[in-house]
């Protein structure tokens, strides 16, 4: 038993001090796969609905977000109120 852990605890180790050698600075990224490069999207809509959580049809997701949209608004104004913007 205590071998095991020993081994266990040295491979752990040894496994830790492993890494990948740096990229330099300036490395140009690995170039797509033609299949991807300049594609275009194909059934999806490009941007985002702004009320993205009303897709899930969830009355309960609903309510959370306003709930947190309403608490981060009276934040704010708490802030601003407190602290000057300059």
């Amino acid at each position: 038993m205590r071998g095991g852990l020993a081994l266990t605890f040295l491979l752990a180790v040894a496994t830790g001090c492993t890494s990948t050698p740096p990229v330099p600075l300036g490395a140009e990224p690995p170039p797509l796969a033609s299949g991807y490069a300049n594609a275009e999207p194909t059934g999806w809509q490009i941007g985002v609905c702004e009320e993205w959580w009303s897709s899930f049809d969830a009355p309960v997701l609903d309510r959370l977000v306003e709930q947190a949209l309403a608490d981060v608004r009276s934040w704010h104004s708490s802030t601003v109120s407190v602290v000057p913007m300059s």
